[in-house]
C-alpha cells in the first residue's frame, strides 16, 4: 500500500505531460499554440504571393509599355522610310532633275490671269504643290522662273497646249494635235479640242470652257473626261509626258491637265498617288530603253470648296502608259 502511494505521489508531482496542442511551463518563451502559428504561416505566405504578383504585373505593365513604345517607333520608322520612297519614286518620274525651272500657263482662251498675277489660282495651287514637295526632298531644287527660260534648263511645264505656250510648242494647238517633238522624238498621246463644252466653278464664278480630251496618234480617244447632260465636269485627265531636251540636254516634263481640277491634282500626284500605282508606273518605265514615257490620269471625286471645283482623288490609267519612241 505504501509503495502504490509513493508511486501516485511521484506521478502527480511529474505533472501533465507535453501533448499536442498544449505546451509545458518551459515552453511558452517566444511560442504560439500550433493553430494561430499555421494561421500566421498562412498570411505570410499569401503575402510574399500576392507581392509577387504585384510585382509581376508592375514588369508586365512595364513590359507592355516599352513594347508599345517599340511599336510606336518601328511603326513611325516604317512611315517615315515608305513615305521617304514614296517621294523618291516620285520626284524620279515627275521632274527632269534635281533642278529645274517651273513654266506655267501663261494664256487660255475663255480666262484672265489675275491683275498682280504671273499665272491662274490653279497654275499657283500646283506650284505651292511642288513647291511643298521640293521643301520636303532635299535632292530637289526648282525656280520659278518668269519667260523667256534659258534653254539650257531643265523644265516641268504646268498646263496643257490650251493653256500653256511650252505646251502648245512641244503637243500642238488642240485643233491639230502634234506627236513629234524636234524632230527627235515620237510620242503616242496629244490634246484635242472636240465639239460641246465643259462647265465647273473657278473662283466663285461659274466657267464655262471647250471641251477636250487625250487622243492617241492612231486617232484614239484615251483620257475623256467625265461630263453630264448639263455639261458639269465630273471629272477630269491629267497627261503626264517626260521627253529628252535636245536644247538643254536635259529633260522636259508636261504636266497637261485638261481642264482646272486636272492641274490642281499635280498635288495629288506628286503627294497621295497610290503606292500600287506609282509601283506600277515605276516598273513600267523601268522597262524602256529610255527612261520617257507619256501615262494618263483619271482626277475623280470633283467637289465645291472655296469656291472652285477641286479634284480628291487621281489614279493611273494603267493600259495608257506607253514610252515615248527616239527617232
Amino acid at each position: 500500500m505504501s509503495k502504490q502511494r509513493g508511486a501516485n505521489q511521484q506521478k502527480r508531482r511529474k505533472g501533465p505531460s507535453n501533448a499536442a496542442g498544449s505546451y509545458g511551463r518551459g515552453d511558452r518563451k517566444g511560442l504560439l499554440p500550433t493553430g494561430r502559428r499555421e494561421f500566421f504561416a498562412v498570411i505570410s505566405i499569401g503575402l510574399v504571393a500576392v507581392t509577387g504578383v504585384l510585382i509581376r504585373a508592375e514588369l508586365v505593365d512595364e513590359s507592355r509599355f516599352v513594347l508599345r513604345q517599340a511599336a510606336g517607333w518601328l511603326k513611325e520608322r516604317f512611315v517615315q522610310s515608305g513615305v521617304r520612297q514614296h517621294r523618291h519614286l516620285a520626284a524620279k518620274l515627275f521632274f527632269p532633275g534635281t533642278t529645274f525651272s517651273v513654266l506655267a500657263a501663261d494664256g487660255h482662251p475663255t480666262l484672265k490671269i489675275p491683275e498682280g498675277h504671273a499665272t491662274f489660282s490653279n497654275e499657283e495651287y500646283a506650284e505651292k504643290a511642288i513647291r511643298s514637295f521640293t521643301d520636303l526632298d532635299e535632292s530637289t531644287n526648282w525656280t520659278d522662273q518668269a519667260f523667256p527660260v534659258p534653254d539650257t534648263e531643265p523644265k516641268v511645264i504646268i498646263g496643257s497646249s490650251i493653256s500653256n505656250s511650252w505646251a502648245q510648242m512641244i503637243f500642238g494647238p488642240p485643233d491639230d494635235p502634234r506627236f513629234e517633238f524636234q524632230d527627235r522624238v515620237r510620242f503616242p498621246y496629244s490634246i484635242q479640242r472636240v465639239e460641246g463644252r465643259t462647265v465647273r466653278l473657278q473662283d466663285g464664278k461659274e466657267h464655262v470652257s471647250g471641251r477636250y480630251l487625250v487622243v492617241g496618234a492612231d486617232g484614239e480617244r484615251v483620257g475623256i473626261p467625265e461630263i453630264t447632260k448639263a455639261d458639269e465636269l465630273r471629272s477630269d485627265t491629267l497627261l503626264v509626258t517626260r521627253l529628252p531636251d535636245e536644247k538643254s540636254g536635259s529633260d522636259v516634263v508636261i504636266l497637261a491637265g485638261l481642264h482646272g481640277p486636272a492641274i490642281q491634282a499635280i498635288k495629288q500626284l506628286l503627294f497621295d498617288l497610290d503606292v500600287a500605282d506609282l509601283t506600277y508606273l515605276t516598273d513600267k518605265v523601268r522597262g524602256f530603253p529610255f527612261p520617257y514615257y507619256q501615262a494618263v490620269f483619271r482626277v475623280d471625286g470633283l467637289v465645291q470648296a472655296d469656291d472652285t471645283t477641286r479634284p480628291t482623288s487621281l489614279s493611273l490609267i494603267r493600259g495608257t502608259v506607253q514610252r515615248v519612241k527616239m527617232i
